[in-house]
């Protein structure tokens, strides 16, 4: 399957925000990998269409992907009918990360499951997720590790995934949340700027963010001039 192919979005498609399906854009990804020191083999169970799982694979990291639901067109391998919330250790991986659903606890109850089970997790969450009382004990009792606050809002939108531009385009604030059993301080925040990496994420990703704009404010045009151009080949088949 090409990746063009496997970027079309099925309109028809009627459980996508049903199931509080607001996909990862690749950006967001990326900036975490450049970020953190993340482990070299993960999970990801709340995978939808698979791209964060598609991102980290791109970037050399191994990863097992499962839904619960199942979803069109998925841009990676992907294990589908999984409740995360009902699974045990899984030993072939050292972390979880993923984008859980958010609607009636489901947020905090991925971030119990997965830091029980699992020395590392990253979560990825709107900035909200740091407040109310109903996660107040969560916090107080399990303090995340490090909080990745988007200094850009990035946009969930599947129809924004395809362009870079679209990507850094989002109305709502995100952070990552991390646990990691590694380190030896919690709450420590910090902000990232997914804009910083765009000229590396562009090089390395030539083909398929080729429509990205030559004349953006986020790039220095003179670097990656090369990869803008580069409309008319295929990366690689999935």
């Amino acid at each position: 399957m090409t990746l063009s192919k496997a970027y079309h979005i099925d309109k028809h498609s009627s459980d996508r925000k049903q199931n509080d399906y607001y996909p990862t854009p690749p950006i967001a990804t990326y900036t975490l990998i450049k970020e953190y020191d993340i482990p070299k083999t993960l999970l990801e169970p709340a995978a939808g269409r698979g791209w964060i799982s598609h991102e980290l694979k791109h970037n050399g990291f191994e990863v097992y992907s499962s839904d619960l639901f199942e979803y069109n067109n998925p841009l990676v391998e992907m294990e589908t009918g999984i409740d995360f919330l009902q699974t045990k250790k899984d030993d072939r991986v050292e972390a979880v990360i993923t984008n859980p659903p958010f609607k009636n606890r489901l947020a905090e109850k991925f971030v119990r499951h997965s830091i029980n089970l699992y020395d590392t997790s990253f979560i990825l969450c709107r900035t909200t997720f740091m407040e109310s009382l109903g996660r107040y004990d969560l916090f107080k009792e399990t303090p995340p590790t490090e909080i990745l606050v988007f200094a850009n809002r990035i946009n969930c939108d599947e129809n924004a995934m395809f362009s870079v531009d679209k990507q850094l385009s989002g109305m709502v604030s995100y952070a990552w949340f991390i646990w990691d059993k590694r380190k030896d301080y919690t709450n420590k925040i910090r902000w990232i700027n997914s804009k910083e990496h765009v000229e590396s994420f562009l090089l390395t990703h030539p083909y398929e963010y080729a429509k990205f704009k030559v004349d953006s404010p986020y790039i220095n045009n003179s670097a990656s001039t090369q990869a803008v151009d580069l409309t008319s080949q295929e990366l690689y088949n999935d």
